[in-house]
């Protein structure tokens, strides 16, 4: 045990002095110089931008319905169980309840909105914004309309709609097929509702119906059992030296950079992208989620399932910069190049808008700018 100690001093010292920086001639002989690593760095601007429509119908979480300034939202709901085929019956109060979970662009406001019953069956993955003007689909004329001042205290409202429900209850039809609720001239706001419902909580809106026979009173409750909200705007009016992310509708953005100077080979060490907000062509308010996200795409519509997001955290936030380090990756070892496609994360349940400086923006400082970091992989 004494010698134990004395020898593996020694061997320590032995391997510390044997330990050097650099490789002795044998080490160096093996080595090529080219296999060494270096960082390379790139700041592109983008070549082309542009803002596309990408029509879609809201089916998520939230039904949105009414008109703020150029935006106007349309809600279809179709409910289940309506009693039908009834002559000798009298509605005493018939109306749709609605809990309000967001409001745009103000908190309070003016909502207006006509009534119409639809005339045959319709699917949720059909229906598009054109489809609410079919005469065969939606009911010529008005069922009947309403106009209610929204305040901020405001948490639930009510629309009556007896005329649709006798309508419906005289009707042969075991399921009617819904209606349509039209913001009209009036409106100024748009309120959106839950779609969400399990065991716990129901946020849908509710459809609360009392009526009475000669012998019998009846109480009732329906909820929907298909429901969407389609959006309509035009684009901003100078699209040339912007490019538009508009929820709801939903128009996305799409960019593209020259990324030929980089080789196949490459390996992204970083890549961020940073696009430069116009706050005054963007609408947005408290409800807002803010939050932009990025895919790749080769088309309009195949939208890759890797994404990267970012969020403008206040209105004094001017940039928004987006890590994309994975898309880029993606994008130089796979060729040809693919389109960046930027949309709402929201494009479901809001109408915010993003409008960021294009390509052709007159400011170059204000471009859609790609950082990229790599390295050449040996």
């Amino acid at each position: 045990m004494k010698l134990f100690f004395p020898i593996f001093t020694s061997f320590l010292l032995l391997l510390l002095i044997g330990c050097s920086d650099e490789p002795n001639a044998v080490g160096i002989g093996l080595l090529s110089p080219d296999d060494s690593l270096s960082l390379n760095t790139v700041g592109l601007t983008a070549t082309t931008s542009s803002t596309y429509l990408a029509r879609i119908a809201g089916v998520s979480a939230r039904q949105l319905f009414g008109k703020s300034s150029d935006i106007e939202t349309r809600a279809i709901i179709q409910f289940a169980g309506i009693p039908y085929g009834l002559s000798s019956f009298t509605i005493d109060t018939a109306v749709l309840r609605v809990a309000i979970t967001y409001r745009y662009k103000d908190s309070s406001g003016t909502l207006g909105l006509d009534v119409k019953r639809l005339l045959r069956s319709w699917s949720k993955d059909s229906i598009r914004w054109d489809s609410t003007n079919v005469p065969s689909f939606v009911n010529a004329s008005n069922d009947t309309s309403f106009t209610r001042a929204i305040t901020p205290s405001d948490s639930i409202i009510e629309f009556p709609i007896a005329p649709v429900l006798r309508t419906w209850m005289q009707d042969s039809l075991a399921s009617p097929y819904g209606m349509i609720l039209i913001p009209n001239g009036a409106s100024n706001i748009i309120i959106g509702c839950s779609t969400v419902y399990d065991i716990f909580f129901d946020g849908r809106p509710q459809l609360y119906l009392v009526y009475h026979t000669a012998t019998d009173t009846i109480r009732a409750t329906y909820r929907p059992f298909q429901q969407i909200f389609l959006a309509e705007t035009p684009l901003v009016t100078t699209p040339d030296t912007l490019m538009v992310v508009q929820a709801g509708v939903s128009h996305r953005g799409r960019l593209q950079f020259d990324l030929s100077g980089i080789p196949n080979r490459a390996s992204i060490t970083q890549a961020s992208l940073v696009l430069t907000l116009d706050s005054t062509q963007s609408l947005r308010n408290s409800y807002s989620t803010n939050t932009i996200v990025a895919h790749i795409a080769s088309g309009i519509d195949s939208l890759s399932s890797l994404t990267a997001s970012a969020t403008l955290t206040g209105d004094s936030q001017k940039t928004a910069t987006l890590d994309v380090r994975p898309l880029v990756q993606q994008i130089v070892s796979r060729r040809p190049y693919y389109n960046f496609v930027i949309r709402s994360s929201s494009e479901f349940i809001a109408v915010d808008r993003y409008a960021f400086y294009s390509a052709t923006s007159s400011d170059s400082t204000r471009m859609p700018r790609l950082n990229i970091t790599y390295t050449i992989l040996p």
